[in-house]
């Protein structure tokens, strides 16, 4: 089975402006879900999707592939379903296979290493 993981990262929080990007303990928030999934998954099989130039950058110093998110995509009420339908709609228009998505939010830094593997297993 082809997987994808999509990190989705916007640029404007309001409650807490940049979190993505604020560092925690020694790395950026974003980091923690990147390191994660490059512990289980190729670079070419992680996304991160964003409206965040920032963030594209960061990402991409990291090896991962991006996608910049449209600003209708990037507000306060846009849902994640919409984020990752327009992330799947780019695999198809690019011909890039995937056959499921995992969704790693960037603001869930600690994850036990077992989990992910647990919720494949259970798909």
């Amino acid at each position: 089975m082809k997987y994808k993981v999509i990190i989705p990262a916007r640029a404007n929080s309001k409650r807490l402006p940049g979190k993505n990007m604020r560092v925690l303990g020694d790395k950026p928030l974003i980091q923690y879900s990147i390191d994660f999934a490059l512990n289980h998954f190729s670079e070419d099989a992680i996304w991160v999707n964003s409206d965040d130039k920032e963030i594209i950058e960061f990402s991409k110093l990291k090896g991962i592939k991006t996608l910049v998110r449209p600003a209708d995509l990037a507000t306060d009420f846009t849902s994640t379903v919409d984020v990752l339908k327009h992330q799947v709609n780019y695999f198809k228009e690019q011909n890039i296979a995937c056959d499921a998505i995992i969704l790693l939010q960037p603001t869930n830094p600690f994850r036990e290493e077992a989990l992910l593997e647990d919720a494949i297993t259970k798909f």
